[in-house]
């Protein structure tokens, strides 16, 4: 069967997403992934919810009472656990320890990098939906999915991803069913139940789960409908009111709320460590060489006008434009406030991943084609280096690319991936994905039309201005500390040598 131009696009964004998440394997797993790992792990292979077993092999981890649970959302593990029952029991992976690397892979496969794949594809045909010329539509996804953090995120178990991705296709959801009249209140329900599970997997998404709620309500055209979609959300409430209510004794206790000694007693000021966005914190996030969301991700800038595009030409879409911008704003704003607003060992703003499909929906109505390339390229080949080489840099190293990532590449470090697996020598691993990943890419192609952008010329020297910035930035910035990132270094080599790396 022939499928239509669209559907096309569509099936090879998802393809193309699914093997490129699938395609990179870390090659060490700190505290950010273990501590949801040992949870699935206690609860399914032990049948207990507190992970005291693993508590000496992380530092995210909560004590209540002399036990001890892990500190982080419960959504990445709630949801892995049915697939992490079945392997379980089932040959062959029966047979594996607990976490195994198979279980460990297959469990990123269904929980990050399939919904990440799903929102890919969502994301096109919403944007064509809208009225985005299709080869935009397929470029701003394409700038999504290659030129974010997105990436990185669908490779890991951290639940960022897995969040936006629930987040996103719960929007795409009411949009939809605001369209149709006759939808029952089980689709209403179901997205009600995606929000949930997002605000389950990342926390900071209950800042998503409001706006959500308030878009719901202005699009559900009954007050069934709105009812249906608060008992999606409510039966997720309910989940994480009797997780905690089991393990910290009370449903408002959160696990963050009982972090020890580890990490300070910043966490206890305002909510949750959460206070007054703090300007130094919100410069970094936003242009700085390791936490910056457009020094590293400039492909998103067009973003901007975009939102401007949609407001002033696209009065269908006001309340949607209303959300991406807000969504996004929200999680900034809340990370700049945050004690741990760097994300620790992280490459780039890892707290910002959750807004990240809904700052990609509006460059499809201000895609500037004569500045996407180099946009595109910068933004690519800075997630490619972590994607391919190391996604967890030490926040102490302020310039990633440059003083870790480079250097460790030149000494034969990658992270795993299905090429090495296959027996291809070092670098030559990658060459797989670049084969299928082009290949995908190219047969999904939409008929290249002229394009709806009507952005001010402004912007083109904003871009070119961001470009050079970027370049400066990597040239000159540098940790105070040389000694201290060299000593970070050795540890990156020593954890992979320790955990069977092959150089």
């Amino acid at each position: 069967m022939k499928l239509p131009p669209c559907g096309r696009g569509a099936a090879a964004i998802f393809l193309l997403l699914l093997f490129s998440a699938a395609y990179f394997i870390p090659e060490v797993e700190y505290d950010n992934t273990l501590s949801r790992y040992f949870l699935l792990s206690s609860a399914v292979d032990f049948g207990r919810l507190d992970i005291g077993r693993y508590a000496p092999d992380t530092a995210d981890k909560s004590v209540w009472r002399g036990r001890t649970y892990s500190n982080k959302a419960i959504g990445a593990p709630l949801l892995a656990a049915p697939l992490y029952l079945a392997l379980r029991k089932l040959p062959p992976a029966r047979r594996d320890p607990p976490l195994s690397f198979r279980a460990c892979y297959l469990v990123r496969l269904w929980t990050s990098a399939l919904p990440y794949a799903s929102a890919g594809a969502v994301l096109y045909l919403l944007l064509l939906a809208w009225g985005a010329a299709a080869a935009d539509a397929y470029l701003a996804v394409l700038a999504y999915a290659l030129g974010t953090l997105a990436w990185t995120h669908a490779a890991q178990f951290s639940g960022h991803q897995t969040a936006a991705s629930l987040a996103f296709l719960s929007f795409a959801a009411l949009w939809r069913l605001g369209k149709t009249a006759a939808s029952g209140a089980g689709l209403w329900a179901g997205a009600g139940l995606l929000a949930g599970l997002a605000g389950l997997t990342d926390y900071l998404c209950g800042w998503a789960l409001v706006l959500l709620a308030a878009y719901a309500w202005r699009r559900a055209p009954t007050r069934g409908a709105r009812l249906a979609f608060l008992a999606g959300l409510g039966a997720c409430g309910a989940v994480l009111a009797a997780y905690d209510t089991a393990c910290f004794g009370a449903p408002w206790r959160l696990s963050y709320a009982q972090m020890g000694s580890a990490f300070g007693g910043e966490w206890r000021q305002g909510w949750f460590g959460i206070r007054r966005p703090d300007l130094g914190h919100l410069a970094s996030l936003l242009f700085s060489p390791s936490r910056g969301l457009f020094f590293i991700m400039p492909v998103l800038l067009p973003a901007i006008p975009g939102l401007v595009v949609m407001f002033r030409e696209k009065r269908e879409l006001r309340d949607e434009a209303w959300l991406l911008a807000l969504l996004p704003a929200g999680l900034l704003l809340a990370n700049a406030g945050f004690y741990g607003w760097h994300g620790g060992w992280s490459f780039g703003p890892r707290y910002l991943v959750g807004a990240l499909p809904f700052l990609a929906a509006p460059l499809a109505f201000a895609l500037d084609r004569r500045w996407f390339a180099p946009l595109f390229a910068i933004s690519f080949a800075q997630v490619f280096a972590a994607q391919a080489v190391m996604p967890y840099v030490p926040s102490g190293i302020a310039n990633p690319i440059v003083e870790s990532l480079l250097p460790l590449w030149r000494q034969g470090y990658l992270a795993g991936n299905l090429g090495a697996h296959r027996l291809l020598p070092g670098t030559w691993s990658l060459a797989p994905w670049f084969l299928v990943a082009a290949g995908a890419a190219w047969l999904g192609r939409p008929r290249l039309a002229p394009g709806n952008c009507r952005t001010p010329r402004i912007w083109s020297w904003i871009y070119a201005a961001a470009c050079l910035a970027v370049l400066a930035g990597l040239a000159w910035v540098r940790s105070p500390d040389a000694k201290a990132v060299a000593r970070y270094n050795a540890r990156l080599w020593a954890d992979a040598r320790e955990n069977g790396f092959k150089n």
